[in-house]
C-alpha cells in the first residue's frame, strides 16, 4: 500500500504537522500528483524568514 507524507506546518509547542496520502496498490503516480497539488496549494514550500 503506497503512502506519502507531506509536511504542512510547525508549531513551537506542538511540533510538526503533515498530511498523509494513502492509496491502493500501484497508485503511486496518483498519490504523487495529490501530494504535489497539496504542496502547491499551501504556503509550506515558501522559505521562512523567522
Amino acid at each position: 500500500m503506497p503512502v506519502i507524507t507531506v509536511p504542512y506546518s510547525f508549531e513551537e509547542e506542538n511540533g510538526p504537522f503533515g498530511i498523509t496520502f494513502m492509496g491502493p496498490a500501484f497508485s503511486d503516480p496518483t498519490l504523487l500528483k495529490y501530494a504535489y497539488a497539496f504542496e502547491q496549494a499551501t504556503d509550506w514550500n515558501i522559505a521562512r524568514t523567522s
